[in-house]
């Protein structure tokens, strides 16, 4: 088997903890160490399921059929993971290596205490080695589509930035466009109500003129009336008037006639007399011319 299927395990070196244990790391994973197998110190009585048990969290022990899980469904599960929350896939990545590198530990401690199990316990660590190896295969692979789902991300936030500035832009101009058809719609509405004002002004002229109209024609038809009836008053008493300032005359005139009568009947009188003196007086100065002419004589 060559040094790559273990994903650098072979090429792993040494150093010391805080506490004073020496660990195995590989240059190509920091965050695989492992106590070396001689500083454990295990009881020879006691199983490894057993020790799993105990010396694995409860929270942090995964059941043996994940590690035999597809390739397909590992990969699925990472992605999954890594859509809904890539902080809980980081988590989940951690705590599978912490748990496979206790499990290596505890297996090779037991390979030094107990001989019969060694092939098994070798075997048992070339397969989570395996494992560990794939899962930092896999894990990478999440990692390159963490960062290619980022990148996605940010180009669909990108786009969507840009359908937004469009989004309002279009909005904006619609609503600019609404603007202007609205005033538009305003100043025919004024221009609307200011024809139907003037046409109801001239309405009301006309129906004026037309009340002036009947109204002069009712006044002109009665005072065409009041005309007649006044024209048949009038006639009725110049009639009537007639008729008493002829008696008038008619009882006038009888009144001169008998003056006149009287008058001429005064004045034949008169004349008679003025006759007679008259005859007197020529007989007298005919006499009396006679008597001079005579006495001359």
């Amino acid at each position: 088997m060559d040094d790559d299927d273990f994903g650098g395990f072979e090429a792993a070196e040494s150093y010391e903890c805080g506490n004073g244990e020496k660990q195995t790391t590989s240059p190509a994973i920091s965050w695989a160490a492992f106590p070396t197998v001689s500083e454990v110190h295990v009881s020879q009585n006691i199983s490894p399921d057993v020790l799993l048990e105990h010396s694995v969290p409860s929270s942090c022990l995964v059941p043996p059929d994940s590690f035999t899980l597809s390739n397909d469904n590992v990969a699925k599960a990472i992605q999954t993971a890594n859509v809904i929350n890539p902080a809980v896939l980081k988590e989940q990545n951690q705590v599978d290596i912490q748990v496979a590198s206790l499990n290596l530990s505890e297996v090779t401690s037991a390979i030094g205490t107990d001989g019969n199990e060694t092939k098994r316990q070798n075997e048992l660590k070339s397969s989570l080695q395996q494992t560990v190896a794939n899962l930092e295969t896999k894990l990478c692979t999440a990692e390159e589509e963490k960062i290619k789902t980022k990148k996605e991300l940010e180009y669909l936030l990108e786009e969507n930035s840009i359908l937004e500035m469009n989004f309002l832009k279009d909005k904006k101009e619609k609503l600019l466009k609404y603007q202007d058809h609205y005033k538009m719609i305003q100043l025919l509405q004024g221009f609307t109500n200011k024809q139907n004002s003037f046409i109801q002004e001239n309405l009301n002229v006309e129906k004026h003129k037309q009340e002036l109209e009947d109204m002069r024609r009712a006044g002109h038809e009665a005072l065409s009336i009041i005309v007649e009836e006044f024209k048949a008053l009038l006639q009725s008493t110049v009639q009537q008037q007639e008729a008493a300032i002829e008696k008038q005359y008619i009882l006038a005139i009888e009144k001169q006639s008998h003056k006149c009568e009287e008058l001429l009947n005064a004045q034949v009188w008169v004349w008679t007399c003025r006759s007679l003196h008259d005859y007197l007086l020529a007989s007298a100065l005919l006499c009396l011319k006679k008597y001079v002419f005579w006495i001359h004589q």
